[in-house]
């Protein structure tokens, strides 16, 4: 059996929470926590850059950032004016990743929210900084997952 939790969102603190929220409280008192118990996999937004994220909240996307941990991280880069930290902080995360034999999920937070941003700018970048990344965890030992191209309907 396969145990995700997705990074961020098993926590029920609230927005103001997450917004003053700080890599090293995020660092100790989640990941640390999580990997140590066992889990097959963690979810991180990790290709969503602070540059991406100002785009992304002023462009003409019809659904904007559809991913509630992207739009976390989204939102923190924003109002802290800072990188990503789980992008940032990502050779740390490989190695917690490797030590623990957690697979990583990088998560799509631009993924297109109707057909109108399929395949956009924002869509695109955030792949091709998931893809560099992914290569740099997996030539670390680490296995990697590429959430992607967004989330599909189930047709019976």
């Amino acid at each position: 059996m396969r145990y995700d939790i997705p990074s961020f969102w098993h926590t029920s603190l609230g927005f103001n929470f997450i917004i003053k929220l700080t890599y090293k409280v995020y660092k100790l008192h989640d990941l640390s926590e999580i990997v140590v118990n066992g889990i097959d996999f963690v979810t991180i937004h990790t290709g969503v850059t602070l540059e991406l994220a100002k785009r992304a909240a002023t462009s003409m996307r019809v659904a904007g950032v559809v991913s509630r941990g992207g739009t976390i991280m989204a939102a923190w880069s924003i109002h802290n004016d800072k990188e990503n930290p789980l992008l940032s902080n990502f050779d740390y995360l490989v190695e917690m990743a490797k030590e623990f034999e957690v697979v990583l999920s990088l998560g799509d937070a631009l993924r297109p929210g109707g057909i109108q941003d399929s395949h956009d700018e924002l869509q695109i970048q955030e792949l091709v900084n998931n893809s560099r990344l992914a290569r740099k965890a997996v030539e670390s030992g680490v296995q990697v997952m590429i959430e992607g191209p967004g989330h599909m309907p189930w047709i019976a």
